[in-house]
């Protein structure tokens, strides 16, 4: 202060006020000094202080309990996801026993007065699976189960195969179902991308009385890049403006002779299935005139493939409204000769398995776990086909790999040869097919029977599925 500097002192009273001192010197000389009572002003600093203190440790414990709630919903999506899949295990197999006995009982009567019941309780079956396929597929999709995998095809590859399925219950209908083929290409999940138009042709099968379902495929852009517009029109009853949003909600039924074949969850699917893939889906309908529905998907050039390790048979999962109707003789025996090692601890699946496989003209040979099918083996099966789950933890594609790994000594040992006469002459046997069967649908069994070379069907097996994929071996 003597030295003519500015200064600034703030001190506390006996009587609790705050005084601040303010100095600084004059132009002309000497020294000017203010007091000002800043009492009021240092108590709300320290209430602001305190409020600050206070909201950081709000905002902790609210941290706390954010991530506390994040780790019990993370573990509940897992239990979740856990039970979805032994929910579809457990809820497929009396399911997958009973599609196989019913597929035999209606070839057996096919030309008797039971006929009409057995293809009646054929169709039962199939629309119960359909149903409770979706509600699954509904429920993994909210749960955040679907993980997609996008790979690059040939859209052709999917549409074909989905018209050749749908061929069948659009003729019984008396509906032409039409198909312009297309040579582009797109990247996507491969599998989602089908149950997504499988989803749309089975509902304008279903809502078309009279006349035409047309599928087809026009190139557009979207975003600025090159896109593919997938469209399949019918020529139903159409949809009421009013109605056009809601029906993409869950259980929103329109007026339909056949509702009572669907619960109302396709439509929801299909949104839920593009949402998650980023793709488009839109719709176009006039009153008694029909409907379009339409996806758009990216455009990608053929040079874009990636060559997949899926066998013939990966994608041999059927329409699952559609029932066995060949016409051949029931009692075909084109698996004479051939031996069959099933691997399956499901006695009432076993015992269906077994005996359509015996009408088919095959020895059939039963496993229930590792030490039955390694036991088995000796026999050199024609065929493996391996449930997925097994008891005790154990699963097909572990027990197929141990297989994998026997030498032709070991093989000669359980056939109780010699290995020293035999080692030179044999060779690592592999059966003509090996056939992985699960009721989980998980995209990650399906890549693993890909990884494996193994040929994919999903139960309930539908035995058209799995006499196609046999026949194309052995033919």
């Amino acid at each position: 202060m003597l030295e003519g500097s500015r200064h600034k002192y703030i001190r506390k009273q006996h009587d609790g006020r705050v005084i601040e001192l303010n100095g600084a010197p004059l132009p002309g000389g000497g020294y000017v000094t203010t007091y000002s009572d800043i009492t009021e002003y240092i108590a709300i600093q320290d209430e602001l202080k305190e409020s600050k203190s206070e909201l950081e440790q709000r905002v902790m414990r609210r941290t706390k309990e954010l991530q506390l709630a994040k780790q019990q919903a993370d573990a509940a999506n897992e239990s979740k996801t856990k039970f979805l899949a032994a929910a579809g295990h457990d809820l497929m197999q009396p399911f997958n026993a009973a599609t196989l006995f019913a597929s035999m009982l209606e070839k057996k009567t096919k030309n008797s007065e039971l006929s009409g019941l057995s293809e009646g309780v054929v169709n039962s079956l199939n629309n119960a699976q359909t149903l409770l396929s979706m509600l699954l597929d509904m429920t993994k999709l909210d749960s955040g189960v679907l993980k997609p995998n996008k790979i690059t095809f040939a859209v052709d590859d999917v549409l074909s195969s989905l018209v050749t399925e749908f061929s069948l219950i659009a003729s019984q209908r008396d509906i032409s179902l039409k198909y312009v083929k297309t040579h582009c290409h797109t990247h996507t999940d491969k599998h989602l991308f089908r149950r997504v138009i499988q989803n749309l042709l089975s509902n304008a099968i279903r809502y078309t009385q009279k006349g035409s379902v047309l599928i087809g495929v026009r190139q557009c852009t979207s975003n600025g890049e090159k896109a593919l517009t997938v469209c399949v029109y019918d020529t139903g009853p159409g949809i009421p403006l009013h109605q056009q949003e809601a029906i993409f909600g869950e259980f929103h039924q329109l007026e339909n002779p056949n509702s009572s074949q669907g619960i109302g969850l396709g439509l929801t699917i299909v949104d839920g299935v593009c949402k998650l893939l980023g793709h488009s889906v839109s719709l176009k309908s006039a009153l008694h005139k029909g409907s379009c529905f339409a996806i758009t998907v990216p455009k990608y050039p053929a040079s874009a493939i990636q060559k997949m390790r899926i066998p013939q048979g990966i994608e041999a999962e059927p329409n699952l409204l559609q029932f066995d109707a060949t016409q051949e003789n029931p009692h075909s025996l084109f698996l004479t000769n051939k031996r069959i090692l099933l691997i399956e601890n499901d006695e009432q699946v076993t015992v269906a398995m077994q005996a359509l496989l015996s009408d088919w003209g095959a020895e059939v040979i039963t496993a229930t776990g590792k030490k039955d099918a390694l036991a088995a083996f000796k026999h050199k099966p024609d065929v493996i086909i391996a449930d997925y789950h097994l008891n005790f933890g154990e699963t097909g594609t572990d027990i197929l790999q141990l297989m994998d790994a026997m030498p032709s000594e070991s093989i000669a040992s359980l056939q109780s040869i010699a290995p020293s006469e035999s080692s030179k002459s044999l060779k690592p046997y592999n059966p003509a097919l090996r056939i992985l069967i699960t009721a989980n649908r998980s995209p990650e069994i399906r890549d693993l029977a890909a990884e494996m070379n193994l040929a994919y069907l999903p139960k309930p097996v539908k035995p058209s599925a799995l006499k196609r994929l046999l026949k194309q071996t052995f033919s």
